[in-house]
């Protein structure tokens, strides 16, 4: 019997030593910006591109050649730890463009590293949208589209495009925004993935 204890204290001082936990990762910090007609709708304008900036929007292409973004309503909550009030800052054509600082999940931000990053522009007319706001929001989403067939165009020859494809489409920034002939025209830099078919 004491033979037997002696052997198991013997193993169990031998066995390696299980290896420390890694610390977690600190929130990684992020800007996202919104635009709005008011200084003081701004920042509430930035709040709700939170989910834009931090996960992306989702899309779909058919035949290569027309894309679709989903409807960004109704995502799930997004734990964004802490908010900071960076800027307000009045735009050459009247709107205001706010940034927050956010501290966003840490394994969100480095999922985005494997994206594809790239320049895109969109532009929408402002007569036929009602309002600058209302075409500067077209003009952004013509914008991602125009990311997700870019990013199409990349991967794959036009002989051999699948028929359907998804993807994730990030908007990091407007690099350069303004009115230009009754146009609201916008060029921002983005991050595309496309899902494997």
């Amino acid at each position: 019997m004491l033979c037997a204890a002696l052997i198991v204290s013997a193993v169990l001082r031998s066995a390696p030593s299980p290896a420390p936990a890694e610390p977690p990762l600190p929130p990684a910090a992020v800007l996202v910006e919104g635009v709005a007609a008011s200084p003081a709708a701004a920042p509430v304008a930035a709040l709700r591109e939170i989910w834009c900036r931090v996960v992306g929007r989702n899309f779909s292409i058919l035949e290569g050649r027309y894309a679709e973004l989903g409807e960004g309503s109704a995502p799930p909550p997004l734990d964004t730890q802490r908010k900071r009030l960076v800027e307000v800052k009045e735009l050459s054509n009247g709107l205001y463009r706010a940034v927050l600082e956010v501290e966003a999940p840490p394994a969100l931000m480095r999922a985005q590293e494997k994206m594809r990053e790239m320049t895109t522009k969109g532009e929408a007319q402002i007569a036929s949208s009602g309002s600058g706001l209302a075409a500067r929001e077209l003009a952004r989403e013509n914008a991602l589209e125009e990311a997700a067939l870019a990013a199409v165009t990349e991967v794959y020859p036009a002989s051999s495009v699948p028929g359907f494809l998804e993807g994730r489409v990030v908007y990091l920034e407007t690099l350069r925004e303004g009115v230009e002939e009754g146009s609201y025209r916008l060029t921002a830099r983005v991050r595309v993935e496309l899902a494997t078919p």
